[in-house]
């Protein structure tokens, strides 16, 4: 509990247990753009590690979100889809930016969810991965980079619109 109250999930509240701390447009916003330029280093970094295995796991996750998304399965579709972020950072074989990235990512996990709860974005998403992921196949870690942090981007920016939407 006290970990996720330091990042920011939780608020605790004495004699009374915890509860989830709200979300603001703001927050949001500052989240994702730390992310966005987390996952440029991630995608110029994984590049340098991806061999034939790896690269025939994260494609396998990766046909499995496209088949679920097919499919309209988005609970299936964001676990792996975390997944695959998680794979790709793991990738890198940084410890300082796998750690960082980590907490970031628990934290932006609530706001993901409510960025593809509109088909368009959800449906954009997946290009954005077929994106990504050929990029990975040409090793190209510019490419690779810029890819997901456009991803990023475009994600906080559906969820800071959603959630002035719901202000409204």
């Amino acid at each position: 509990m006290k970990v996720l109250a330091a990042e920011g999930l939780i608020r605790l509240l004495p004699n009374r247990g915890a509860v989830a701390t709200d979300v603001t447009p703001e927050q949001v916003k500052s989240l994702f753009q730390v992310l966005a330029a987390l996952e440029y280093l991630v995608g110029s970094l994984a590049v340098e590690q991806v061999t034939p295995e790896s690269l025939a796991k994260i494609e396998a996750l990766h046909n499995k979100m496209r088949e679920f998304h097919a499919r309209r399965r988005r609970a299936d579709y964001f676990r792996l889809n975390l997944q695959v972020h998680v794979k790709l950072a793991e990738m890198s074989k940084n410890d300082v930016l796998l750690k960082t990235y980590f907490s970031l990512t628990q934290q932006a996990m609530r706001a993901r969810y409510l960025a593809n709860m509109s088909d368009g974005r959800w449906d954009d998403s997946m290009l954005e991965h077929d994106d990504f992921m050929a990029a990975l196949r040409k090793k190209d870690g510019a490419m690779l980079g810029g890819r997901l942090m456009e991803h990023a981007r475009l994600t906080g920016a559906a969820v800071v619109n959603a959630l002035l939407a719901l202000e409204q």
